[in-house]
């Protein structure tokens, strides 16, 4: 593995890499019984990867009074499944080496799923234990909700967390996106085990699901284990999620939380831009030259080798079915938030006005491209945007065609939407730190 991630690397240094050198076969598999997976055949290693994502299944879709829920889903499945206790399973899984995890995101559940290939029928026969039958043992059901509860605490002191959560109810007012991740000590104790059983019921279905595959496998031995561990997934639930409206966002507002920390942790944000739009990747290039190359963005230009108030400022596109957001981070000393902020705003407007100039243009795409062409090389990565494309119905080749997507656009493309995708005036932050300082109203 190891000489042939150093072969990568002298390829890709010495040789440089276009748009043609991606060439990744995408397969499109429908099982005998209808289930559907993109899948990418990867002998490299005896491994295979197999994600399966449930739509409208995250955090958003906890009601008000049980927030947590689908968080609390998610450690719950671990305490056993089938005829297995908590540790029966997990020492089944570690017997032969199977990673079976499980995550979620505003609008969806996600399970990964990684074994050697010799094992992949053990390890698609406990993934249907760990869906279909979980234990619902009230030893397991306590000790996830004392973890849980333990987790929320710990939580409260991590500065990024509180401002991130602080940043996304000041935007998103009573919207379900400001649904508290793990909940409150409050609504965690609302969740009851019908309610574990409820959220199976409703969320895990053959209409909700999405499965990607990556590794040595054959699509035909694919098909039959999905077929056989998979099949007595409901076709659909008896009863609908609950149904979240497009979010109206509360925009240019501030907020403060106390905490006892030398510095000011605060994100930012104003309305970003949905994956589906035609300018999304002049504006995916925009962010990264504000403030998504690390040390050679213009704001990590601005604010720490200008002024020398940061040590990280950072933004990135939050992109979801029922907002968008073009977000971002920094660190700075207390002293200098209001400075930082302001400078913030300052390079908003600068860029809205005048855009940006050709070396960063330039320095942006090569950065994208590279750093796209040295994630092909992890099948996680790989996996990733089999799932994204079947979230977004992107075609099947994505990913080939991901670096001409960039290569096309010119600078004059970005600038001429500069004006239309920042607004210094929209930027609503929300600070974590000890001394509330003038940023906040």
């Amino acid at each position: 593995m190891y000489n042939k991630l150093l072969l990568f690397f002298l390829i890709f240094f010495c040789t440089g890499f276009h748009t043609d050198d991606v060439n990744i076969k995408v397969e499109e598999i429908t099982t005998n019984n209808n289930f559907k997976f993109l899948f990418v055949e990867n002998h490299d290693l005896p491994v295979v990867s197999l994600d399966i994502t449930f739509k409208n299944s995250g955090y958003a879709y906890d009601s008000w009074e049980k927030q947590g829920l689908a968080a609390f889903i998610s450690a719950f499945l671990h305490e056993g499944a089938g005829s297995n206790s908590a540790l029966e399973f997990a020492k089944k899984l570690e017997n032969k080496g199977i990673k079976l995890f499980s995550d979620i995101s505003k609008e969806y559940f996600h399970i990964h799923l990684k074994t050697l290939s010799e094992n992949l029928p053990d390890a698609m026969s406990l993934l249907s234990d760990y869906l279909l039958r979980p234990n619902l043992d009230d030893n397991g059901f306590n000790r996830t909700k004392e973890m849980q509860a333990v987790l929320i605490k710990k939580l409260k002191n991590d500065p990024q967390f509180v401002a991130k959560s602080g940043l996304r109810k000041l935007l998103f007012g009573e919207h379900s996106y400001a649904n508290a991740e793990y909940g409150s000590l409050d609504t965690i104790t609302n969740i009851t085990q019908n309610d574990v059983l409820q959220y199976v019921k409703r969320n895990f279905n053959q209409e909700k699901m999405v499965i990607s595959v990556v590794g040595s496998a054959s699509s035909q031995g694919l098909s039959e284990l999905i077929d056989n561990y998979l099949l007595q997934l409901p076709i659909k639930a008896e009863e609908s999620a609950r149904r979240i409206e497009n979010a109206n966002l509360n925009l240019g507002k501030n907020g403060h939380a106390f905490m006892d920390i030398p510095q000011s942790v605060v994100f930012f944000g104003q309305e970003g831009i949905a994956i589906d739009n035609p300018n999304y990747y002049m504006v995916y290039l925009l962010n990264y030259a504000l403030g998504g190359m690390s040390l050679n963005s213009v704001l990590m230009h601005q604010l720490r080798d200008k002024l020398g108030i940061t040590y990280h400022i950072s933004t990135f596109l939050d992109t979801n079915e029922h907002s968008n957001i073009l977000g971002g981070i920094l660190y700075t000393d207390n002293s200098t938030a209001a400075q930082a902020v302001s400078a913030i705003k300052q390079v908003f407007n600068e860029i809205k006005e005048k855009g940006i100039n050709n070396q960063l243009f330039e320095d942006a795409k090569t950065n994208i491209i590279n750093s796209f062409i040295f994630s092909l090389s992890n099948n996680d990565n790989i996996i990733h945007y089999l799932t994204k494309m079947q979230l977004h119905n992107f075609k099947a080749d994505y990913i080939n065609n991901y670096i001409n997507s960039f290569e096309k656009i010119t600078l004059k493309d970005v600038n001429n939407i500069t004006h239309s995708s920042l607004s210094a005036d929209n930027l609503s932050f929300f600070e974590v730190s000890k001394k509330n300082s003038s940023i906040s109203n």
